[in-house]
């Protein structure tokens, strides 16, 4: 999958305990609450995966939600073929 390639409508986002928290919009972006400040997101879709890693900064309490851009690294679930 080429670096900047797009992930798929719908792909899955799971937390630390394997909780789905969030889908991809059709333009490969999340919309995630009541994270931690600090965590990793794993995306999945078919035999591949990649994890997020975002550290939040201070909130203003004030905003519906506050918009962060990260990129996904890229690579195959463990076990698959």
């Amino acid at each position: 999958m080429d670096r900047a390639a797009k992930i798929s409508f719908a792909t899955q986002a799971y937390d630390e305990d394997d909780k789905v928290i969030s889908m991809t919009n059709n333009l490969s972006c999340l919309l995630v609450f009541g994270i931690e400040d600090k965590d990793g997101i794993d995306v999945r879709w078919g035999d591949r995966q990649c994890t997020i890693g975002y550290a939040l900064k201070a909130q203003n309490k004030e905003l519906a939600y506050e918009r962060v851009e990260t990129q996904c690294s890229v690579g195959k679930i463990a076990g698959s073929n």
